[in-house]
């Protein structure tokens, strides 16, 4: 006898839930053991450098995933991708080249007694930021033309898939525990790595 038609579905979304909350939680899992030097570093770097995707690349998402909503063709929808996706790259190009000289200067402001950890995670976390930005246009673009059953099997699970592997063999590749905010900073370019690997399932998707 095959199972009911529902099961299948269940088994689907249940992996790719899976998938996603362990995208969420693996930073935290990963400094669990770390020195409180190390997870200070991370938590600081993180609430600063997550202003900008909170700020900035959040509604610039928004915006486009209701600019497709709202567009009839296929022309406009490629115009949309097109315009967003320069958008994206210049903000990913301005916070790649401005930001981290700068950190120092911001951080001298709004921490002062911040040590060179937050320092160097804050960093990589803009980098990780200029990431996000070129995701986010990807994702957005490509969840708009996914059905509810593609975004929880094929794509959808082979981009949380890519992203978890992506992170674990970035984060081992980093070594982990070489010092003060060594694991902070390995942690953060392994998040880099695992939103690139999101970004290109999507842009492989797209085409």
């Amino acid at each position: 006898t095959s199972l009911p038609p529902l099961l299948p579905s269940a088994a689907r979304y249940f992996s790719s839930s899976l998938l996603h909350h362990c995208l969420t939680e693996l930073d935290r899992l990963h400094l669990s053991n770390s020195t409180p030097s190390q997870t200070t570093a991370y938590h600081a770097a993180s609430s600063y450098g997550g202003i900008i995707p909170r700020v900035v690349l959040a509604p610039m998402s928004d915006l486009l995933s209701s600019s497709l909503h709202a567009s009839a063709s296929a022309a406009e929808r490629r115009d949309l991708l097109s315009l967003f996706t320069f958008a994206a790259t210049t903000a990913a190009v301005v916070l790649s080249t401005y930001g981290p000289p700068n950190i120092p200067f911001v951080l001298g402001v709004l921490r002062p007694t911040c040590g060179e950890s937050t320092t160097n995670a804050l960093a990589l976390y803009v980098h990780y930021a200029s990431v996000l930005s070129i995701n986010g246009v990807a994702e957005t673009y490509a969840h708009a033309s996914m059905s509810p059953e593609e975004l929880s099997q094929g794509p959808g699970l082979l981009s949380k898939a890519l992203a978890a592997l992506a992170f674990w063999t970035a984060l081992k590749a980093g070594g982990g525990g070489g010092g003060d905010g060594h694991d902070a900073e390995d942690v953060v370019r392994a998040l880099a790595v695992a939103m690139a690997a999101r970004a290109g399932v999507a842009l492989w998707w797209i085409r």
